[in-house]
């Protein structure tokens, strides 16, 4: 039976599910509005992310409700009369754009591996919602893509920062400088989306890949996932450096001795939880 819980508001924007002990969904349920990148729903989802971080499940999974995973900026909050980013770029970059990427960062450094279950059409910030997660399994049919420069704005929360070191960089200029729309399949075939499902099959085809981690020691996962992300602008010396960081950090943990004593006892391993040692978010990078 899956577990739901939801802020004390009569219409909230995020509830959090827990389908077993070990995984958690973050379901985004502003349905009326295809999910779109609201203040209360950057809000809501930042709360969500405090507080697994301070109590990590094994993986988290990020989905939505309805017809969309996510359609991106809610476009009232710039055109509206009475909306304080209404011809104020300076609001628009350093408020909103800042308080999404403080919380998409939230995001990203998550310990656990994440996975987007996307449900429905992700356009502009939607997209990059899901690139701040570790893996996207998307359901066929689903529709991705970045029309901001379509908008007169630029794909500012992930896609010109994450998109290239996914794609490349041809295919991320050709995603980013047309705004045109990629069919799951098609984002598949060249990386972005890390597999397709069908759509009745997609939160159980999420939820066994979560639970695929089950196998793997968590602290040696989370060590795992932030040398990755450190690596990626490092050179190799320095990429050396943090591997090295890692590896100490997970030789040290209990999970170690009993991932070892299973292996030599050859039985299954039975590992501990993970500690709430999130990563502090630190601006331009996962440390």
């Amino acid at each position: 039976m899956t577990m739901t819980e939801s802020a004390p508001e009569a219409n909230p924007a995020v509830v959090l599910e827990y389908p077993n002990p070990n995984v958690i969904v973050i379901r985004l349920v502003r349905e009326s509005r295809r999910n779109t990148l609201s203040a209360q729903l950057i809000d809501a989802l930042d709360a969500a992310l405090i507080g697994i971080a301070a109590s990590p499940p094994r993986a988290v999974i990020v989905t939505g409700q309805g017809k969309a995973f996510c359609a991106g900026a809610e476009i009232s909050g710039f055109v509206d009369e009475d909306s304080p980013l209404r011809g104020n770029p300076l609001a628009i970059a350093k408020g909103y754009l800042v308080r999404i990427l403080e919380v998409f960062r939230r995001l990203r450094c998550l310990p656990c591996p994440t996975i987007a279950a996307v449900n429905g059409h992700a356009m502009g910030g939607g997209l990059e919602l899901a690139l701040n997660c570790d893996f996207r399994i998307a359901a066929k049919g689903v529709m991705v893509g970045f029309p901001e420069v379509r908008l007169g704005i630029v794909a500012a929360a992930a896609g010109v920062q994450q998109v290239q070191r996914i794609v490349g960089r041809a295919k991320a200029l050709e995603m980013l400088l047309l705004g045109d729309r990629f069919t799951a399949d098609e984002a598949c075939r060249f990386g972005l989306v890390t597999s397709v499902c069908d759509p009745q099959e997609l939160e159980a085809s999420a939820l066994e890949f979560a639970q695929r981690f089950q196998l793997c020691a968590p602290e040696a996962v989370a060590e795992t996932k932030r040398a990755i992300y450190r690596s990626e602008s490092l050179g190799l010396d320095d990429a050396d450096e943090v591997a090295m960081s890692a590896l100490h950090f997970a030789a040290s943990s209990p999970d170690f001795a009993e991932g070892m004593a299973a292996f030599v006892e050859k039985r299954p391993a039975v590992f501990g939880n993970l500690p709430a040692r999130a990563w502090t978010p630190k601006k331009g990078s996962v440390t």
